[in-house]
């Protein structure tokens, strides 16, 4: 459907100044597509003619701050073992999360995320709350040596439980309603 320059200012909020000074402009150069949103065919690309221009208006931009490095931490003392599903990529011990979030720190990486290899699993997934969980050591561990590093922690269950959902599963009891949840804490 070809449609008027008057509709065109309109519905791109343009100037009529802005349309004159494109070099060999016809009115009949914009289409939209009637059977969908209503979108140039042609992009006037006015703000992307230098780099500076396009620098400067760029939605998107990638820089090391603003990534996550994941890390898989797993009990031990110097382990590094490869995941054969991921190559490149480690389960590693608290110590060698240490050297990895203190490389990512100089390296400009923004955070990490620490996702939990527990020794033993349960139907309550334990590890993921007890205090001396492996993601909870590994936090304390990088934060008292790399403090300003942003941690994040995988809040996941399926790791932690023996059946490998991701939440806690309950069975019902015999009234219809939800067996008692198993008490945690010190208490």
């Amino acid at each position: 459907m070809m449609v008027s320059r008057s509709r065109v200012l309109r519905e791109n909020d343009l100037g009529e100044n802005d349309l004159r000074e494109k070099p060999g402009f016809k009115p009949t150069e914009i289409l939209i597509n009637s059977d969908q949103m209503s979108f140039p065919v042609t992009r006037l690309r006015r703000m992307r003619q230098t780099e500076s221009l396009r620098s400067m208006v760029r939605e998107t931009r990638l820089t090391p701050t603003g990534f996550i490095y994941p890390l898989f931490v797993c009990p031990g003392e110097g382990v590094r073992k490869e995941i054969s599903s991921m190559p490149g990529v480690f389960n590693i011990s608290v110590d060698e999360a240490v050297k990895e979030a203190r490389e990512a720190k100089q390296l400009g990486v923004g955070g990490i995320i620490l996702f939990g290899l527990p020794e033993k699993k349960d139907e309550v997934a334990t590890g993921a709350w007890a205090d001396d969980g492996i993601v909870q050591r590994a936090t304390r561990a990088i934060k008292r040596e790399v403090r300003d590093l942003v941690v994040v922690g995988d809040v996941c269950l399926c790791e932690y439980m023996s059946h490998g959902h991701c939440g806690v599963v309950q069975k019902k009891n015999a009234a219809g309603g939800n067996a008692a949840s198993p008490k945690r804490g010190n208490g």
